[in-house]
């Protein structure tokens, strides 16, 4: 009776249960399917595919054919190889192989393989005036960096690459090496690396250390002509690049202390300066030297008023020579240490006491102070 009531209630468009109840929710046994909200797929780029060190030790061994050990020295060697996929190695070879660049090129400089952009940069590379095999390590500079080498390049005779290679006397090859190395040789001209290499060699700096040191050739060239002049004027010998990058205030401390060194010496050497304050041969002094290389550089103004020290003290050459630590030790140190032991009574037939870590000292110290307060008390 019930389900007949309802039916008769129900017309076209009027349902009595739901005016009734406007809020009422109706199930029925077929409802209707939710409508999903679907995020677009978001589908990784080829580099993104990162191998593990296994898969890309696996994928050069194959490409360059290599033993695994070599294979494996080349991927923990270089870090781009973390961040690369095994298309991109393999897609880099192909197209590498067909541009003409040789398996030996790939062998010496595998991590070109992991660079991106290849396209854009061989493009730009084909366009200098070199064979690929001598250039193909620019492919590791970013893009920038390669058109400004190209801007350079557009008379190869005076390029940053000839010009390099002549003043350096180097190949083609090792001067773009040089370039990824240092990218700010890019965007040099060639007129301030002509004028700032003569300058170096002017004042006797050998060509090998120019290439040791290329961060040299940042600098200006009025910094450079002042610094190396200045070391030529105080006469402390043979220049050397740092001098050039190194702080004012290094650079100034480090003109006094060869200054007051040459007016210790003279004309002698350490080693004849050795020989006369400790009494002995030049030869035990050299060998005293080779024992602690760290007198080579060591101030011989504190040099001096160390030694004056332990004379005072009553020490004799010979302890000295047999402990030749003690003269690479701060003065300070060593009368404070001397004092210390001065006012307790203590006295030493060594003076490898005094050249220990300020822990062992104080070890030694106390235990020295423990003995003499025993002995006293057994004399008492």
């Amino acid at each position: 009776m019930a389900r007949n009531l309802c039916h008769f209630l129900k017309t076209d468009g009027f349902d009595p249960l739901k005016r009734l109840f406007p809020s009422l929710r109706l199930y029925s046994a077929n409802p209707m399917k939710k409508t999903e909200n679907v995020a677009p797929v978001y589908t990784k780029r080829d580099n993104e595919f990162k191998m593990t060190k296994k898969g890309t030790i696996s994928t050069l061994e194959q490409l360059l054919q290599l033993k695994k050990f070599d294979a494996s020295n080349i991927v923990m060697d270089n870090n781009c190889f973390k961040y690369v996929s095994k298309a991109t190695l393999k897609g880099n070879y192909t197209v590498f192989k067909q541009k003409g660049i040789t398996q030996e090129t790939l062998f010496k400089y595998p991590e070109i393989l992991t660079v991106l952009e290849t396209e854009q940069k061989l493009q730009i590379i084909e366009k200098l005036k070199y064979d690929i095999n001598e250039v193909a390590i620019l492919l590791l500079l970013n893009v920038p960096s390669l058109e400004q080498v190209e801007k350079n390049e557009e008379n190869p005779e005076v390029g940053i690459i000839a010009t390099l290679s002549s003043l350096l006397q180097i190949d083609y090859q090792k001067a773009c090496e040089y370039i990824v190395n240092k990218p700010f040789l890019c965007f040099l001209s060639t007129e301030k690396i002509k004028t700032k290499i003569k300058i170096l060699t002017s004042y006797g700096i050998p060509l090998e250390e120019i290439c040791n040191d290329l961060w040299v050739l940042r600098y200006r060239e009025q910094l450079i002509e002042e610094r190396l002049s200045r070391a030529k004027e105080y006469n402390i010998g043979v220049a050397k690049t740092w001098m050039v990058r190194a702080k004012q205030e290094v650079f100034q401390t480090y003109i006094q202390r060869r200054s007051d060194n040459k007016s210790i010496l003279g004309n002698s050497s350490l080693a004849e300066y050795l020989s006369e304050r400790l009494e002995c041969s030049v030869e035990i002094a050299n060998y005293m030297i080779t024992k602690q290389p760290a007198l080579q550089n060591k101030s011989l103004k504190k040099l001096k008023e160390l030694i004056d020290l332990l004379y005072a003290e009553g020490f004799q050459p010979q302890q000295i020579i047999r402990v030749p630590k003690i003269l690479v030790h701060s003065v300070e140190t060593t009368r404070k240490r001397l004092q210390q032991l001065t006012e307790k009574g203590i006295k030493i037939d060594t003076l490898s006491l005094l050249t220990k870590s300020q822990n062992q000292f104080m070890q030694y110290y106390e235990a020295l102070l423990k003995n003499k307060n025993k002995s006293k008390i057994k004399t008492s």
